[in-house]
């Protein structure tokens, strides 16, 4: 059973990989196809937990989420890995009119001072969000009350062949934000608080994390 759960894993990690690079073109395609639609929903449910004006998204892809936070009148960020995601963020931001600060570089290593922002969003993380490193610069950061917004999974309702798959995707065991272990997050000065936004289609779940001093 752990040899199939690591094979999932495997695959599912490789499938990302290339979604973010050399087929970023194929992202939103892909994205809405796989999640019916539901997927810019998901994505939003990030929006009801956000804290102060100053929000840095880590991973924004094709930078959708960022255009909603500058169309609510944010000042937002992105910081993002992924060469090929920077330039169809840039273009897409574009087209909606909104300027807004892309980055390259990784969240082990985040290039901003501290007490930057008042809010960092993270949707549908990869596994660095699990790890330490990545957590300490986030909390670094990040203002004294700052939170830590995570959408880390999601959910079909439809029994068919699409909702198994997707549930199927988000049943690997430590792919969640949700697997952060709590004690660990208290030990790096992190509250925690989690939520469900479900609609008729499925749902998503939510982390946020409070900075606590």
């Amino acid at each position: 059973m752990k040899r199939g759960w690591k094979l999932k894993r495997t695959l599912l990690l490789f499938a990302f990989e290339l979604l973010y690079h050399q087929f970023a073109w194929a992202y939103d395609l892909v994205s809405s196809l796989v999640s019916k639609g539901q997927w810019r929903t998901w994505q939003r449910a990030a929006l009801t937990g956000l804290y102060g004006r100053r929000v840095l998204e880590i991973g924004p892809g094709p930078g959708h989420l960022l255009a909603d936070l500058a169309e609510r009148g944010y000042s937002c960020c992105g910081l993002e890995l992924s060469r090929q995601m920077v330039r169809l963020a840039r273009r897409n931001l574009r087209k909606r009119g909104f300027p807004c600060c892309l980055v390259r570089g990784r969240a082990e290593a985040i290039p901003f001072v501290d007490n930057a922002f008042d809010c960092v969003v993270l949707t549908f993380p990869a596994g660095y969000v699990r790890e330490v490193g990545p957590l300490r610069e986030i909390y670094r950061v990040l203002v004294i009350g700052g939170r830590v917004v995570i959408v880390d999974s999601a959910y079909l309702r439809e029994d068919d062949a699409t909702g198994r798959l997707l549930n199927w995707a988000h049943s690997i065991p430590g792919e969640s934000g949700a697997s952060i272990p709590l004690p660990r997050l208290a030990d790096l000065g992190f509250t925690v608080a989690e939520e469900e936004q479900a609609n008729e289609a499925g749902g998503a779940h939510v982390v946020i994390l409070t900075k606590t001093g």
